[in-house]
């Protein structure tokens, strides 16, 4: 399975961890979610019904980059798309032009390194964090409890 792939997948996901379990390699393991029964919470005195989004461990989706020139963990919260990312991908995203690109090819010698390679950006927005990798290689990809 390539990242691609992954592209044409649908829903929420959480990031559930994160490391480096070799120098400069990096292992992702994201949950998809499921949606709980609604309920109900009083704030300030009004009743605001809800239906809980919380992580499934039962479907996750396991992906180890063996290399990266460069990643970046931003907290949702503060983290905003530009109007001129351009990208393929909902869940899971690659993008053909985006700051980060940008910001690495500037900050990095990747391109004057191996100018006959191609580096790409790889986006996973989870509901509690946006992790942006750039690497020359594909990850490898393992679901776990995903058709």
């Amino acid at each position: 399975m390539s990242f691609r792939d992954l592209l044409d997948l649908k829903g929420p996901i959480y990031l559930e961890r994160m490391y480096e379990p070799e120098e400069n390699s990096l292992y992702i393991i994201v949950n998809f979610t499921t949606t709980l029964e609604e309920e109900s919470v009083f704030m300030m005195d009004h009743e605001i019904r809800a239906s809980p989004v919380v992580p499934d461990s039962s479907k996750q989706i396991h992906i180890f980059f063996p290399s990266y020139i460069s990643y970046v963990t931003t907290n949702e919260a503060y983290s905003y798309m530009q109007g001129n990312e351009i990208y393929e991908g909902d869940t899971f995203r690659i993008h053909q032009h985006s700051r980060f690109r940008d910001f690495v090819k500037l900050q990095t010698f990747a391109e004057g390194m191996f100018p006959e390679k191609e580096y790409i950006h790889y986006q996973i927005p989870c509901l509690n964090h946006i992790i942006d990798v750039i690497s020359f290689e594909e990850p490898e990809i393992t679901k776990c409890g995903i058709d």
